[in-house]
Parts: structure tokens; sequence; C-alpha cells
């Protein structure tokens, strides 16, 4: 009776792989070569996905006669179940893959990447590994057949089906990106940066809340959203651009504690610091005027090791149009500086100040601040400025 139910299982996934059974499958042709230190070009990767059938389960029966500290694995009986092809019951096969964003070009490091299942043997596995600098990373020792994959990056997560050969290296790379709604991200505008560029650029939804306040006296939406926490508890990440109304109500300070203490995790530019400067007053150390950034060309030295092997350089170019921007004496209370440099029309001596800088004001429990005292929006534009645009592209994946 076993073997005709076996055997009706083993034509069910017959039928479903002749059939393309159930599956996700992501969009895109070809790939590029993955970018050298000198270019600073991210690559581009997409293709066709495997499509994932319908596969039968079995779980053998404990064995009362044994007690389970004395059984090894490879005592343990292998489970009588048809083999797919390419996946003898026991085999066992190698993953590589890119992480990447839901353009299909830009590579995300330091992904957590996880496999999970049930071997031959019917006992329960787990192995994680991290992708590199470039989106890169490899898991070995899977047991073949058909997997679920997970992708972690801080409030970013995806999953997709592979089948996993034996004695092979199964490549990912086509089409296993991150989607465009991997997290719920929302972008208050301002009058002097426009964040959401690159989250368009990156093929990322969001929602935009109105920061600006209209000469011919509109009022915006941005205060009665940090106000509202049925609003602001919708969505992972809050991006605040540079503008010139700040909205901090007792409300809106409360709220966004609260946001970061639950996970969220926020980016602000410029003159938003002054939404860190009064939520979490100790993690930036700011001059009485901070506001003391003349228009100049800043060189930058990368001092977070994360940061520079996406760069693959040691240092890049920042522009400051636009002026006053706001000037950052030093990092504060357990904050970390990602890019510092000098600033030549702010002061003689040279001192060098920080640029980009991150803190966890609630540990690896909440969520993550991040802070850039530049605009984007002006850089991002010039024909091969480069640099910026990358950074911020780091920056969104590192929320």
């Amino acid at each position: 009776m076993r073997r005709f139910l076996q055997s009706t299982i083993y034509c069910s996934v017959v039928l479903a792989l002749a059939c393309g059974g159930g599956g996700s499958s992501d969009p895109g042709t070809g790939q590029t070569d993955l970018p050298s230190a000198n270019d600073g070009i991210i690559p581009d990767v997409s293709g066709d996905a495997i499509e994932r059938p319908d596969t039968p389960s079995d779980t053998p029966a404990a064995d009362p006669g044994s007690p389970a500290d004395s059984i090894l694995i490879d005592d343990l009986p292998i489970l009588d179940t048809p083999a797919l092809p390419g996946c003898p019951p026991c085999g066992k096969g190698t993953l590589t893959g890119l992480a990447c964003a839901p353009d299909g070009k830009s590579v995300v490091p330091d992904v957590g990447v996880s496999i999970e299942g049930v071997d031959c043997h019917g006992q329960p596995f787990l192995i994680e590994t991290t992708s590199d600098s470039m989106g890169r990373y490899t898991v070995e020792n899977v047991p073949c057949g058909y997997r679920v994959v997970k992708l972690n990056k801080g409030s970013f997560s995806h999953q997709f089906d592979v089948f996993i050969a034996a004695d092979q290296e199964t490549d990912t790379k086509n089409g296993r990106c991150f989607e465009g709604t991997a997290a719920k991200i929302a972008v208050i505008t301002g009058e002097w940066d426009r964040l959401q560029e690159i989250l368009t650029t990156l093929g990322l939804h969001y929602t935009e809340i109105n920061g600006i306040e209209s000469d011919s006296g509109g009022s915006a939406d941005a205060g009665s959203f940090l106000s509202d926490w049925n609003r602001l508890s919708k969505f992972n990440i809050l991006f605040i651009n540079c503008g010139k109304s700040q909205y901090t109500s007792s409300a809106a300070i409360a709220n966004l504690k609260k946001f970061v203490q639950g996970g969220g995790s926020i980016y602000g530019s410029d003159y938003a610091v002054s939404y860190i400067s009064v939520v979490w007053p100790e993690a930036l150390d700011l001059p009485s005027d901070p506001y003391s950034v003349w228009t100049q060309t800043v060189s930058s030295s990368v001092r977070d090791p994360r940061l520079l092997g996406y760069l693959q350089k040691n240092a890049v170019t920042i522009q400051y149009g636009l002026s006053p921007l706001v000037m950052v004496e030093a990092a504060g209370v357990d904050t970390e500086t990602h890019l510092e440099g000098v600033f030549p029309k702010y002061e003689a001596d040279q001192f060098i100040h920080p640029q980009l800088l991150s803190f966890r004001p609630y540990g690896d429990k909440g969520g993550r601040v991040i802070y850039g005292n530049f605009h984007h929006d002006e850089q991002m534009k010039e024909p091969g400025k480069t640099d910026v645009r990358n950074i911020l592209k780091y920056v969104v994946f590192s929320l």
C-alpha cells in the first residue's frame, strides 16, 4: 500500500514538473561582469527564475527501540521517497548567488543568506552565510532538491525557490534580486534635497509625505504624519530630506523614538539634523552655530571598512553647493563615522569633521539612524559623479 501511495506521489511530481508547477519568476536577461576596483560601476544582474513544482514529503517514524541520544545521523534510515532528477536521496550541492537591488544592477553587500529545511534523514538543517562587499555569496553542502533561499539586510527581506542539484554548483545570480516592496519606505520631502531619486533609481517603492509649506499658505502633511503613530508605524524606513521646516512637536518626538526603538530606521540629510539633535541630542556634537559650511569641494576619507569594500576606494570627493550647510564637530556617544573630511572654507586650522554618521540608540534590537550633512541630488545629476550615488545606495540598504 505504501509503495502504491509513493508511486502516486511520484507521478504527481512528474506531472507538476511537466506542467511547470507553481513557483516564482523574476524577469531579466543577461548579466555584466562585476566592477573592477577602478571603474566604480555597480554590476548589472538579471535573468529568468526557475519555477518550482510541488514536491512530496515524508517524515520517518521515530525508532522507539533506541535512545535518541545514541542515534548517529549516518544510522538514520533514508527516506523511502522517489528521487528527483539530479537529486539522489542524500546528495548535496552548492549554491552561488549575487544579492542585488530591484533595479537588477546594483549589488547589495553584507546580506544574510539562509537555507533551511529537512534533509534525507528527516533531520532539520539551517545553513547561513553573508554576501561579500560586492554582493556575492556561496552556500555549500546544501541537501539537494527544491529549497527556499532567504535574504535579509536591515529592513529588507526577500526569498525565492531554487532547485539544488547534487554534486553541482547552482548559480542564482540571474533574477534573484530584492523586490521593490522588500521594505516599507516613507519619504518626507524638502526644499533642498531629493533622496527619493535614489530610491527610484534602485527600483524601490516608497510613499511620499509632503514636508514643504507652500508660499500661498498651503500646509505640509509631515507634522501630522509624524504625530500620528498609526500612520508612521506602517513603515520600516523613514527618509527626511533637507528642508526649512521641521516638525518636532512632542508627539512627533515621542513617535520617532518609538519608531526606532521598535526596529524602524531613519536617514536624514543636512537640515534634517534638527530631528536628530532634538530626539537624540547626544548622538552628534554640533557647534553653537551648525549652519556654517559654505560652497566648496571636500576630499573625504572613507572610515567605514564595509563602505570602503563596497566603493573599492578609500577617498571620495563631495561637493557642497547650496550654503550654508550643517557642520558636525564630532561623532557623539556610540556614534560611528563613515566619512570625514577637511573643510577649507570653514576654519584655518583644518580640523577633520564627520560627514556621514550612524548610531543605534537602542542597541541591536532597535533600528539605525544615519545622517549625512551633504545634499545628494545636486551631485547625482553630474555626469561621471558616481561616488555620492553609490554611497547613498550603500546607505539605503544599511537601514
